[in-house]
């Protein structure tokens, strides 16, 4: 199923917000890259992120990070991690466009 993204059919609001969002999340300490090494995930799991994923996922929500991005009616993957911990609340990257 092709998206508006890879047919080009989004306006350059969208392109922007998708853009953002992909820089938020490069920077999380809590994709699949950077969980491997990060000190936050380690603080939140004690142990460090171990997968056989190959793809760039979210190591919360195991969404994979292009495609959630690139969801405008969808919210930041750590939405996922606070209903399933409510006493470990974390602050969303970025929220689903209104």
């Amino acid at each position: 199923m092709k998206t508006l993204k890879e047919f080009n059919l989004l306006n350059d609001e969208d392109k922007h917000a998708i853009s953002d969002r992909m820089d938020k999340c490069i920077d999380c300490p809590y994709n699949s890259r950077n969980a491997k090494v990060s000190t936050e995930y380690l603080a939140l799991f004690s142990q460090p992120y171990a997968t056989g994923r190959n793809d760039f996922h979210c190591s919360l929500c195991g969404c994979l990070i292009e495609l959630k991005t690139a969801s405008l009616s969808s919210n930041c993957g750590i939405e996922t991690w606070n209903e399933r911990n409510p006493t470990k609340q974390m602050e969303l990257k970025w929220t689903k466009k209104n």
